[in-house]
């Protein structure tokens, strides 16, 4: 596992060197991110068969090319993809896709953040976590939302691999630890 995921980071970049030296980092960032959602339809068939090794290496490579010919990606993503493809790691490209994203997030300045709430929050709330985040992060703050009913209430923010949970559930489960946590510390209620 650890072998694949420094692969897949070699890939990535070298992707983001020639996005930098050619100045389309971020369009190559996009459109890979775009060619994964496409793996991802219709219960991954089409990685599926990419990266199934009972196929000839020519027919999967004819149906990349098909799908690269309609999907009109960036040609250094397109020719990472074959490259990719030829050597047999095709598997890989989640993991580069979130490399490169992440590569080209920190070249940029920029991190990535997850708001969830128990309802769908307004776009002056939405602007003011950002503001926030940007602040206290001193980057960019690219923000994303999610709704989750069993919040009840409050947010969770996540924030690269930090998460900062504001949520009612969250503090009801901390007020049923503590009095778990009394109840059997404390001999005088037993």
């Amino acid at each position: 596992m650890a072998e694949a995921a420094a692969v897949a980071r070699r890939y990535a970049k070298a992707l983001l060197e020639l996005g930098q030296e050619s100045g389309a980092l971020d369009a190559i960032a996009t459109d890979l991110d775009r060619f994964g959602q496409v793996l991802a339809l219709n219960d991954h068939q089409l990685f599926d068969v990419l990266c199934h090794p009972g196929l000839d290496p020519s027919d999967r490579a004819g149906v990349l090319a098909t799908v690269l010919e309609r999907a009109q990606l960036h040609p250094m993503v397109a020719n990472t993809l074959k490259l990719v493809l030829h050597n047999g790691r095709f598997e890989l490209v989640p993991e580069i896709t979130s490399q490169v994203a992440e590569l080209a997030d920190e070249a940029a300045g920029r991190i990535r953040a997850t708001v969830t709430t128990a309802e769908p929050i307004s776009q002056a709330l939405e602007a003011d976590v950002a503001a926030v985040l940007t602040a206290s992060t001193k980057k960019q703050v690219v923000l994303s939302t999610e709704v989750d009913p069993e919040l009840i209430g409050g947010l969770v923010i996540r924030v690269g691999g930090t998460v900062y949970d504001a949520s009612l559930r969250h503090r009801l489960a901390d007020i049923k630890q503590k009095l778990l946590n009394q109840k059997l510390s404390d001999p005088a209620q037993a």
